[in-house]
């Protein structure tokens, strides 16, 4: 049986041979007709397309002879335009002709002597075109017609058929070959196909067996299919679960899929954008550069960051745009090949770049303004950053020459206990000393004032160091000098202080001499001016009497003199007691004694109420009593007085202001204005020492303030002073305005 089995597998394989032999027989002569055939189909082919191309290249022509001639009659530049597109064309057409008559010697030469020709009608064409361009339809109709132009069409057409005419007769030889060859194919086939149906016959044994092969692995492929199906399933749950907006794109630029984040991301949902073009996505103005870096995207099976030198700036479906960050994939699918792109929203990572640059940026400005010297290390001790004032004060010159370099290597006798100072804060100490001498790159030596600390990763662990160091080689010098001046300061002190005492006594004397021996003789005069005018005032005529009374009333005024001056004397010695003062309350005090003073005039006080300052309350008694009379006196040819008392805020720094609506003054000679006994006024117009606003100059120099003034003639004056009162952190302004001097 077995044998038998042996023999039929015998003879099947030997029928199999015999059938396989002739088969293969008959497929080589079949292949070896077939590339006759072919071969015969492509010469064919070619002559066709020696026939088309100089159809094109004579249609070139036409078509610049054609637009020329439309140009010199309408001159419009369309058809110039078309001149010039049939120009760049034919040399593209004739360049195919030459190449596809390559083969063919005869025709080369023709081509040779077509290639004067056409370039001689171009030069008459494009004669034409600048005639009509420079002298427009006259100098066109002027012209001389020679007939040169259809000369050379004709002699082009005559070359043209003359190739046409062989290509026609090489084609008429090819077909006839075509046409036998397809005899012999078809004969060829004829007895390959008997073969195949005995091939057939056998065949018929096998396929029962195949048949049953089949159906044990079209069960054995369900098995696959499902556990397929559950694979996608798997997929698809991925999908949708991603941390990434995934976006399928046909190659053509149209989506295909897209998962829930992108959904979240971009605001659409899946019909919206199902077939959509990519570039909804994408900001208007980067449309352009991402389809072109899409296209040039090649396949690929795992993702890959997105090109260099593009935008990536994703747009939602509201118009707000955010910066991604995109890697780029290609896979194979059933209806062909997804491009896949895997975007990421990176705004909070680019702020957090942005801050992190900013802040770097910062860190730079502050270390290179920085008035200590500042140095970072990392652990092998290499410069990573170094200010200005570190490479100033240990001469290590410009920044580029040390970053990256090792202390040691630019401190090669760096001592033994500085490098103990770096290993234990490499271990995390804290190291300072506030004087150390210290040996610079270049030799000489300097005190320094320096802390280390370490600085630390993003793990834990010490990144390297950073030193923080100050020269402080002149502090040295100058507690050296203090030390030698303070030796001397307190004998120094004691004979000020003697010398104080001395003026302080003469000046005492000195005021007690105007007060009394001055006083004494002025009431001398006064009284025997006035024991004159009663005793012989009978026998004096009227103008001696007038010379008496003049007398004892310039008497009277050197008395008011010496008493100002003794104030203005009290006024610099005074001792100060700084309290908080309601000004308010001193203003409106004061200006009701003074509105009591005068009944009879008009007069109009504006007091802001809660104005307070830090200062000695009887002495800023006086200075307000002297701007405030100051400003009643020079108002009073006013019908209607006006006196306003207020504060403002000058660049950060609070001023009070007095302001009146008097006869005001010239500012050239507000100089004069504080000084003692100086006038800008006659006294006979407005009666006064000259003593008052030195004495407010002293009471606001004496409270840290200043004072000044702002005036023009007939329109009021201003006075303004600051008040920096004893204890507080900044002055207190206090502006006065008045028409006097005084």
């Amino acid at each position: 049986m077995r044998a038998l089995a042996d023999k039929a597998f015998v003879r099947r394989l030997l029928l199999l041979t015999g059938a396989c032999a002739l088969l293969f027989g008959l497929s080589r002569l079949l292949y070896s007709d077939f590339q006759r055939d072919r071969d015969g189909q492509r010469w064919v082919a070619h002559t066709y397309q020696v026939l088309n191309a100089a159809k094109d290249l004579f249609s070139a022509l036409q078509n610049a002879e054609t637009s020329t001639r439309g140009y010199l009659v309408t001159g419009e530049e369309s058809y110039l335009k078309q001149y010039r597109s049939a120009l760049a064309a034919e040399p593209v057409e004739l360049q195919g002709l030459r190449r596809l008559t390559a083969d063919n010697a005869a025709q080369q030469s023709r081509l040779n002597d077509l290639d004067g020709l056409i370039a001689a009608r171009l030069g008459t064409l494009a004669r034409g075109v600048e005639r009509r361009r420079t002298g427009g339809v006259a100098a066109i109709l002027s012209a001389p017609h020679t007939g040169e132009g259809p000369r050379i069409m004709e002699r082009i057409r005559s070359v043209l058929r003359t190739m046409e005419t062989e290509e026609r007769a090489m084609l008429a030889q090819r077909s006839a070959a075509v046409e036998v060859q397809g005899s012999r194919m078809r004969w060829v086939l004829g007895l390959g196909t008997a073969s195949l149906l005995f091939l057939l016959v056998f065949a018929a044994v096998v396929i029962e067996n195949e048949i049953r092969e089949r159906e044990q692995a079209r069960r054995v492929l369900h098995g696959q299919r499902e556990a397929l199906a559950q694979s996608e399933e798997a997929t698809r749950a991925l999908l949708e679960a991603a941390g990434q907006a995934i976006v399928g794109v046909h190659p053509g630029g149209d989506i295909a899929l897209v998962n829930a984040m992108a959904e979240r991301m971009f605001g659409y949902t899946r019909e919206e954008l199902s077939g959509r073009p990519l570039e909804l996505l994408i900001p208007e103005r980067l449309r352009q550069r991402h389809r072109a870096h899409r296209e040039g995207y090649g396949e690929g099976s795992k993702p890959r960051p997105a090109g260099q030198g593009l935008d990536l700036t994703a747009r939602r479906k509201d118009g707000s745009e955010f910066p991604v960050e995109i890697a780029l994939g290609s896979v194979r699918t059933p209806t062909g090949p997804l491009l896949v792109s895997y975007i990421t929203d990176i705004t909070i990572r680019r702020r957090a770049i942005d801050g992190l640059r900013k802040s770097e940026q910062d860190l730079r400005r502050y270390m290179e303004s920085a008035p200590a010297a500042i140095a970072t290390f990392d652990r092998d001790m290499r410069y990573l950053a170094v200010s200005r004032r570190f490479r100033e004060n240990f001469g290590l010159g410009e920044e580029r020459d040390v970053l990256g370099r090792s202390h040691y290597e630019v401190f090669p006798e760096m001592p033994d206990h500085w490098r103990a100072v770096h290993r234990r804060c490499m271990a995390g100490a804290v190291e300072r000393n506030d004087g150390e001498l210290f040996q610079r790159a270049d030799g000489s030596r300097q005190w320094v004032r320096w802390e280390i600390q370490p600085w630390w990763q993003s793990d834990g662990s010490v990144g390297g160091i950073v030193v923080f160091s100050e020269d402080i080689t002149r502090q040295r010098q100058t507690e050296g000098e203090v030390l030698h001046l303070n030796a001397s300061l307190e004998q120094r002190v004691r004979e000020r202080t003697a010398q104080l005492e001395a003026a302080n006594g003469e000046l005492k004397a000195f005021s007690y001499s105007v007060s009394h021996d001055l006083r004494a003789p002025l009431r001398g005069i006064d009284g025997w001016s006035l024991a004159l005018l009663e005793d012989y005032g009978d026998r004096l005529d009227g103008k001696a009497r007038e010379y008496l009374n003049r007398v004892r009333f310039e008497t009277g005024r050197l008395g008011v003199l010496i008493d100002q001056m003794l104030r203005l004397s009290q006024v610099t010695r005074a001792e100060m007691r700084c309290d908080t003062i309601d000004l308010t309350a001193l203003v409106e005090a004061t200006a009701s004694r003074l509105c009591e003073a005068q009944p009879g005039r008009q007069l109009e006080f504006l007091v802001e109420p809660g104005l307070t300052a830090s200062g000695d309350m009887h002495l800023l008694g006086i200075a307000l009593t002297n701007l405030l009379d100051n400003a009643m006196k020079f108002t009073g040819t006013r019908e209607r007085a006006r006196i306003e008392f207020g504060r403002q805020n000058c660049d950060g720094e609070t001023v009070f202001y007095i302001r009146d609506n008097g006869v005001g003054f010239d500012m050239a000679y507000s100089e004069m204005l504080f000084g003692a006994f100086q006038r800008l006024h006659r006294n006979s117009q407005f009666p006064g020492t000259g003593i008052g606003l030195a004495t407010v100059q002293r009471v606001i120099r004496r409270h840290g303030g200043r004072v000044w003034a702002e005036a023009q003639p007939e329109k009021g004056a201003t006075f303004f002073f600051t008040i920096g009162g004893e204890g507080m952190k900044s002055a207190a302004g206090f502006t006065l305005a008045s028409n006097g001097i005084e």
